[in-house]
């Protein structure tokens, strides 16, 4: 978390809602975000998810936490399942990666534009 917010220039406190939108796959960010304007809770899982990972140590420790929200049964949310709105984990876990100076996974984890 703290390398994070210092390569993204975040405060602490924002880093959660700045790897949800870092971690969110480009075409469905649109609609993303104009359902955080009306439904922050949409998001829940995603937060959840974040927040497991955000003191994580080591790349494997989040590839296992991932792992297991993967496994969760899937969302009962008809937008959610359908359109697939929600963070990319192979994102979260290139994040990871370049955080943790962890190349053994691919990296997506580029400052967004």
């Amino acid at each position: 978390m703290v390398k994070y917010c210092q390569v993204y220039q975040c405060l602490p406190e924002d880093f959660t809602t700045k790897v949800l939108w870092h971690c969110m796959r480009r075409l469905q960010s649109p609609f993303a975000r104009l359902i955080w304007l009306f439904n922050e809770d949409f998001f829940q899982s995603d937060l959840e998810l974040i927040n497991q990972v955000k003191d994580a140590t080591s790349y494997a420790k989040i590839r296992e936490t991932i792992k297991f929200f993967s496994k969760e049964p899937a969302s009962t949310n008809f937008v959610r399942r359908s359109l697939k709105i929600r963070i990319s984990r192979s994102k979260l876990l290139g994040l990871a990666a370049a955080a943790l100076g962890d190349h053994s996974g691919k990296s997506e984890a580029e400052p967004p534009a």
